[in-house]
């Protein structure tokens, strides 16, 4: 069942236009947004009346009407009723198809307010291009990380993704590293999960050898998981950042969670991901969203708009073991969470057609629905996914003077409602407003 809905969703992403994204070129005076309801992406206190100052591609001034001056001249943004916070930020996002396929993708992500996106594990040749072409502003995208091509055991997964890098020798291991770092990436990707002992698993020694090499070139490690054990093994040998959660058991100790607080390991859940073989037939009402029907093949809509596909897919024996897995899942955020643990928001857009962008805004919803609050949420879309991006103090990420000027206008007030980061006015990147008319429509 997960797998025949896995390859039905897979085929979803239709093409939207290929035309060039365009942004809104603004002078070098200022831009004041004025009055509205500043998210900062830290977790503080919201303030009510704000003005934020954006000038040239950074943030020069952040503050409350009563003591932060408004600059004469510039553009002046009427933000009254409105709320202004960062750009989101998505950890775990795939590019698969050629470079067309993923310009799209990154267009689409701009159109939903992603702002920086982590591609993580399995960018070809043609997909590090559009990387590199992005970060000379040549292609509209989101500020983008890589990790290349990731690694798992022979045979192992990702069994449909044939390309990944399966190493048989420690000697292979530590030359795909040393390939990798010459090509710059940001991080080094390893799965280690077993399907529940349907494939075989990177071993625990492969796993040493990776993780050795990568810290000889100074590239953080990132693991996809599944297995408490893999998590106690991959932290003691260095790893700092999962994929997925622990999904085995729910007996993790009160010292393994105060080891992971203290040594600032960070986890990104992707329920959107794991939900993907039910939500859909569950709630068939969210297919008449425009912007993601968009985003979705017409011949996938037809299908599972039929009842009786939709009872089909239900009805699977499957389904109940998948649901027992996420919610234990859940419970498991929940506690990283209230232990004070870094978190991510990352959809695993691109696998099993989760939908660029729109996966983004679902995973910050699902948060919520684990028992996170929306400023916890906002903060792991916003600051604390920028942390797990960068070595060091993030340059983007909060709206706060210095930083890079990557933020959103919303209609309406996420703490309310979380769903309210889709109400989305205006976008801006390192300074600059996107026209997001017209990329889903064309």
């Amino acid at each position: 069942m997960k797998r025949s809905l896995l390859l039905l969703l897979a085929g979803s992403l239709s093409a939207c236009s290929t035309e060039s994204w365009q942004s809104v070129d603004s002078e070098s005076a200022p831009i004041t947004i004025l009055g509205a309801k500043l998210i900062d992406g830290t977790g503080a206190d919201p303030i009510e009346d704000s003005v934020v100052v954006v000038e040239g591609t950074r943030i020069r001034a952040v503050g409350s009407r009563a003591d932060t001056p408004v600059p004469k001249g510039g553009e002046i943004i009427d933000g009254r009723g409105k709320t202004v916070m960062p750009g989101l930020i998505e950890l775990h996002a795939h590019y698969f198809g050629g470079r067309s396929e993923m310009e799209r993708l990154l267009r689409a992500q701009l159109r939903f307010g992603v702002t920086a996106s982590r591609s993580i594990g399995t960018d070809q040749e043609a997909h590090l291009a559009v990387v590199a072409d992005a970060r000379a502003g040549k292609v509209p995208a989101p500020r983008l990380y890589t990790a290349g091509l990731g690694f798992t055991h022979p045979g192992g997964h990702p069994v449909q993704v044939s390309f990944v890098r399966r190493p048989q020798t420690e000697h292979e291991a530590r030359a795909g590293v040393a390939e990798l770092a010459a090509r710059k990436v940001d991080f080094i990707k390893m799965w280690v999960d077993s399907k529940n002992g349907a494939l075989p698993k990177i071993t625990p020694e492969m796993r040493r050898v990776i993780v050795g090499a990568a810290a000889r070139h100074h590239i953080p490690v990132v693991a996809h998981i599944f297995d408490l054990a893999d998590l106690e093994q991959l932290v003691d040998i260095g790893v700092r950042q999962f994929l997925h959660t622990v999904r085995d058991t729910e007996e993790i100790s009160g010292e393994l969670l105060a080891r992971l607080k203290a040594e600032g390991v960070g986890f990104t859940p992707t329920f959107t991901v794991a939900e993907r073989s039910w939500y859909f037939p569950e709630n068939p009402g969210d297919l008449e969203d425009p912007e993601l029907r968009a985003l979705l093949d017409p011949s996938f809509l037809a299908d599972v708009e039929k009842v009786e596909t939709r009872q089909k897919l239900l009805a699977d024996p499957g389904i109940p073991p998948l649901k027992n897995e996420y919610a234990r899942a859940e419970r498991f955020v929940k506690k990283l969470a209230d232990h004070g643990i870094r978190l991510g928001i990352g959809s695993d857009s691109g696998a099993g057609g989760i939908p660029a962008g729109w996966g983004t805004h679902h995973e910050m919803q699902l948060f919520v629905k684990a028992g996170l609050t929306p400023m916890q949420t906002l903060r792991a879309a916003t600051g604390e996914a920028a942390a797990l991006l960068s070595d060091g103090e993030p340059s983007f990420g909060a709206v706060e003077p210095g930083k890079a000027a990557d933020l959103l206008i919303l209609d309406a007030d996420p703490l309310d409602d979380i769903a309210n980061t889709r109400k989305i006015h205006r976008v801006m990147q390192a300074g600059r407003w996107l026209d997001r008319q017209g990329v889903l429509s064309q």
